[in-house]
């Protein structure tokens, strides 16, 4: 399930995956596709980039995603659209975007397991 959201930004982006999963229920997976999806998706349209990291690491309680890429970075107070909508629909407040240190944005992205099911 969570390759399916690595497969249609192959052969556009280069995509590192890193992942460590000890638990990950259907819901879960399903979730972790929309965020990594997503995250990919605004890297590439909102910044160029050209390459992101995915890491996923889950535990019995959580999912965490995080997706650094080297897209252009933006600095200023953007407009929550669609894309944030999607996080807090499956995050709620446990999501965050920042700055990555090497240029680009980090997404970190924290999915409840106990929700998800």
């Amino acid at each position: 399930i969570i390759d399916s959201a690595l497969k249609p930004w192959s052969s556009i982006v280069t995509i590192n995956l890193t992942r460590s999963l000890t638990y990950c229920n259907t819901n879960g997976a399903i979730a972790a596709k929309r965020i990594i999806h997503e995250g990919i998706a605004n890297a590439y349209r909102h910044g160029r980039a050209t390459e992101c990291d995915v890491d996923i690491n889950s535990t019995a309680s959580h999912i965490t995603i995080r997706i650094a890429d080297n897209g252009a970075t933006h600095s200023g107070e953007a407009t929550p659209g669609l894309g944030s909508a999607i996080l807090n629909s499956i995050c709620g407040d446990e999501w965050n975007l920042g700055i990555n240190a090497n240029g680009g944005h980090v997404l970190h992205a924290e999915i409840s397991q106990v929700i998800a099911e």
